[in-house]
């Protein structure tokens, strides 16, 4: 009988260039694919009766793949299988955030049911201009975007891959030539309401994510309360970018951060209304309305 399952993407970043972990690890009762994107959920279809673990070795967009397939599969009467995610992309926020394994041993501690389990639910996107329900961890409008296709353009094709190419691009931002920093800034049309909280009318970014943080020390949100999504959204008059990215990285992050254009709200369910792009786990999608809302807890195998 399989009871745990591997899902490793040999065509993500470090796992393409290093090799899989999960593969060295595989023993009697476990079965490893390939995802087959646009597929997953037809692949996961047999398995979800006996497994209690799926295993998933990529980036963040394979375990988005994974998990919004598993969300539309799975029986709602049933619990969810435990998820052990791997750091294997180019982008592996989710990773770093909730304390995957980073190493083989670490790993091995965790398929022998060491570790500890954090529920986390995902965010349900509705209204994409395509008619296409999404489900991801972190949501980014504005100038996020903009400074994700920069990254992608200007630094990926240097070698630089991960979240160094994510705080390189943040740098750009921060410390980069004006002209740039203007243009990646500057006000887009955008109102926010969260749980009849509204936000608006323009912004340079905003995020939406379930994550408490997103790395290990870098915590930009301070709105208090049980409600699953955290809301980040910088006014158009926002100022003191670096100062509102230093608190953040050094966990200071607080309501004085208000005083200069920056929001946090916690919500059980967000309404947004923007022209320009979004950004959701590194796929860029359209949408005037959007509804974002949270997904039955996921349980996490992670790192204690």
């Amino acid at each position: 009988m399989i009871d745990c399952l591997f899902i490793v993407n040999s065509k993500a970043g470090t796992v393409a260039r290093s090799g899989s972990l999960l593969r060295q690890l595989r023993t009697e009762g476990t079965e490893i694919i390939e995802p087959e994107f646009g597929a997953i959920d037809k692949q996961l279809e047999p398995y979800l009766a006996t497994v209690e673990t799926i295993a998933v070795e990529g980036g963040d967009g394979t375990l988005t793949g994974v998990i919004d397939a598993l969300l539309r599969v799975a029986d709602e009467d049933k619990p969810l299988p435990k998820i052990l995610l791997i750091s294997g992309g180019s982008t592996n926020l989710v990773a770093s955030a909730i304390g995957a394994p980073r190493t083989k041993q670490e790993l091995a501690d965790l398929l022998a049911g060491d570790g500890e389990l954090v529920h986390l639910p995902a965010l349900r996107i509705e209204g994409a201009e395509d008619d296409v329900e999404r489900a991801g961890f972190f949501l980014a409008s504005g100038s996020i975007p903009k400074a994700s296709t920069f990254c992608r353009e200007a630094i990926q094709e240097r070698g630089v891959r991960g979240m160094s190419s994510v705080f390189i691009a943040i740098a750009s931002v921060l410390l980069g030539n004006s002209k740039r920093r203007k243009a990646l800034m500057a006000p887009t049309t955008f109102e926010a309401d969260a749980d009849g909280s509204s936000v608006g009318p323009s912004h340079r970014f905003s995020v939406v994510t379930t994550l408490p943080r997103l790395t290990k020390r870098f915590v930009p949100f301070w709105a208090k309360g049980s409600a699953p999504i955290n809301l980040l959204v910088a006014d158009a008059d926002s100022k003191g970018l670096a100062r509102a990215f230093v608190r953040s990285v050094t966990g200071r992050a607080d309501e004085r951060l208000e005083r200069d254009g920056y929001i946090s709200r916690r919500s059980n369910e967000v309404s947004l209304a923007h022209d320009g792009p979004y950004l959701l786990d590194g796929e860029s999608f359209s949408g005037k309305q959007i509804k974002v809302s949270a997904s039955r807890p996921i349980p996490f195998q992670v790192v204690a």
